[in-house]
């Protein structure tokens, strides 16, 4: 079950300055049904064990969770004349789990684990035209938090295999971008983008 609610709006300001804003609000409510396994002897023969396998036992586990988050962002956009302007923006986002994350989870606890990753953004830049070629440059930082995930894990000791659902470090990126449109010609235009980054675990 999924309730959210929005609300945005374009304010303008002054005769240069804009305000670009929004804000959104999400509650999830997970309920998962999933069966327990065992071992099954295909055979019955307990000395050929290349037929024992694991599947489904006729007995469920129920979890339920709920998950309430939030987005909101806000940009700045400033004329400075017909041929410049610099803009600002800053944003908090997040995307909930998917219902197939609970699916292999074998207690509350690890449910519990899940939540909505975060991701938190910030940029600035300028906006520019010269005669015929037009570009902006602007640089960025964002942090992605809250990362929960999950695998297949093999234990050598024990020859098995197991779902684990672990919590990865934040990662965050900061870097610059340029955009360019080249008009060479009536009818023709040449467009381009760059982009420098560095990303890091932490």
């Amino acid at each position: 079950n999924v309730v959210s609610g929005v609300v945005g709006g374009e304010i303008q300001l002054t005769d240069q300055l804009r305000a670009d804003l929004g804000v959104r609000v999400e509650y999830n409510n997970y309920v998962q049904s999933s069966e327990n396994t065992g071992p099954v002897d295909l055979d019955g023969d307990p000395t050929t064990t290349f037929n024992n396998i694991v599947y489904g036992n006729n007995t469920f586990r129920h979890f339920s969770h709920g998950i309430t988050d939030w987005a909101g962002s806000v940009g700045l956009n400033y004329i400075v004349n017909d041929n410049v302007a610099v803009f600002a923006a800053g944003s908090r986002g997040y995307k909930m789990p998917a219902l197939d994350d609970l699916l292999n989870a074998q207690a509350q606890s690890q449910v519990d684990l899940f939540d909505a990753r975060e991701v938190r953004s910030i940029e600035g830049g300028v906006k520019t035209q010269l005669g015929r070629v037009a570009f902006t440059v602007n640089g960025f930082f964002t942090d992605l938090k809250n990362q929960i995930g999950q695998g297949v894990e093999f234990d050598p000791e024990t020859g098995r295999t197991s779902w684990t659902i672990t919590e990865s470090p934040d990662t965050r990126s900061y870097g610059a971008e340029l955009e360019a449109i080249v008009s060479p010609a009536p009818g023709l235009q040449l467009q381009g983008s760059a982009t420098i980054m560095q990303a890091e675990l932490g």
